[in-house]
């Protein structure tokens, strides 16, 4: 359950942008937890004060079997949500044949922890080849199966074709929406990784956004969002995204159909005083959206991010004076 205390503390702005944001990845990298000690954070996490941020615990299908042992930490009031990641594969064939063994041990897991458990998204790596029909036929029977959002994630390197691979991908989504408005996948993008080469430049990111705004496809996003404010990492050596730049960059897009130079100045921008917090809208210098916009813009288009932490996040926003 939600603490409506510590929710009423914060500015409502904040709450409606940061409401269920977090999808928690403990297991992944760079955080590399053992599942027993992750799960046991989330668990956790469910009665911590700052759980309205808190949206799903992120896990592998292939490893649903692993985390039966600790399914007692769970129960119908406090239910463990999962953002469940179907298995990798490299081609179409090897995609169809998983789609449908991944969904049997969701199935099986599900109906036999159907009173503590509940999926409220399916993650989808597609392999790397041309996203046909088939390939989006069998992420949706799978998301039917587990009555749970697709969001297919494409795995192609960040290469000079990047971009005109990711549009590839995205009409081939809006094709699928259009056809089954009934079941609508969405997209899901990676913001980052353990080495600099797996972060996409702010262009690519720019290119995204607008791509799944212009074709009305929901997106969520994954890896390297552990912070507020974009900043430059030692770790890994590279400039990191910022989640309020992802997030307010994807909005002002949404409200005010930026051109590209406009929305990289606010994926790029590392002064974390520009990002201006009232009570009734969230500021960017010059670009404003309300709190009933932000409320709507999460609702329909804007998912969520995985965080191998829960903790930075919240941290940094108390750093920044942004939350109490």
């Amino acid at each position: 359950m939600r603490n409506p205390e510590a929710v009423g503390q914060q500015l409502d702005s904040l709450q409606a942008l940061m409401g269920e944001i977090v999808d928690y990845a403990g297991i992944f990298p760079p955080g590399n937890l053992p599942l027993e000690e992750a799960v046991k954070n989330y668990r956790k996490y469910l009665d911590d004060t700052d759980n309205w941020m808190l949206r799903s615990f992120v896990l592998p299908i292939a490893k649903l079997n692993e985390v039966e042992k600790y399914m007692d930490l769970f129960s119908n009031e406090k239910q463990i949500n999962f953002s469940l990641v179907l298995s990798k594969t490299n081609t179409a064939e090897e995609f169809i044949t998983v789609c449908k063994k991944d969904k049997e041990e969701a199935t099986r897991f599900l109906n036999k922890y159907k009173d503590c458990t509940n999926v409220i998204s399916l993650e989808v790596p597609l392999p790397p080849v041309e996203v046909t029909e088939n390939i989006l036929q069998a992420v949706s029977e799978v998301s039917n199966a587990l009555k749970a959002k697709a969001f297919c994630e494409m795995t192609k390197p960040l290469s000079a074709t990047w971009i005109d691979d990711m549009k590839k991908t995205l009409a081939s989504l809006q094709r699928f929406n259009i056809e089954n408005p009934n079941n609508e996948l969405g997209y899901k993008l990676r913001m980052g990784g353990v080495r600099a080469e797996l972060f996409p430049t702010t262009e690519q990111v720019a290119h995204a956004l607008k791509e799944s705004i212009d074709r009305k496809i929901e997106i969520k996003f994954t890896a390297g969002l552990h912070h507020p404010v974009r900043f430059y990492s030692d770790d890994v050596q590279t400039k990191m995204h910022g989640f309020l730049n992802l997030f307010c960059g994807y909005m002002f897009q949404y409200l005010f159909n930026l051109n590209l130079n406009e929305l990289e100045a606010i994926l790029q921008d590392e002064n974390e005083t520009n990002f201006v917090f009232s009570n009734n809208q969230i500021q960017w210098k010059e670009y404003k959206v309300s709190l009933e916009m932000i409320k709507h813009i999460r609702q329909k288009m804007l998912c969520s991010f995985g965080s191998c932490s829960f903790d930075e996040p919240r941290e940094d926003l108390r750093k920044l004076n942004i939350m109490k």
